[in-house]
């Protein structure tokens, strides 16, 4: 039986929520966060998506680097029914300028 995105990571987290999900080094020092802190983080962050307004079949676009962040925002937009849309660093600003303008997000998740 097929599963969605979501059920696959809450399946994860319950059944490895003490378990490592991902470590992330911070100011030299390895931090590690469990598959059960990781899947709050993702309902947290879609809850605060829908407080914010995002609605059923809304894009949310995603602007960073390759962090844990950018991973929740994604799943968040997609538990909160969103559509989440990457937005690559690499592009110049004209061209983030027009993905902004024309992908219809109603929320930008975007890194410092």
């Amino acid at each position: 039986m097929k599963k969605t995105v979501m059920e696959t990571i809450k399946g994860t987290a319950e059944k490895f929520s003490s378990k490592i999900a991902f470590s992330i080094k911070i100011n030299n020092e390895w931090v590690s966060t469990t598959w059960k802190d990781y899947y709050e983080q993702i309902l947290v962050t879609g809850r605060a998506f829908m407080a914010l307004g995002l609605e059923k079949g809304d894009g949310v676009s995603l602007i960073g680097s390759n962090r844990p962040e950018w991973l929740i925002a994604d799943y968040a937009a997609i538990f909160a029914g969103g559509v989440p849309g990457g937005i690559y660093t690499t592009n110049s600003p004209e061209q983030c300028h027009y993905i902004a303008e024309h992908s219809e997000a109603s929320i930008a998740v975007v890194e410092n």
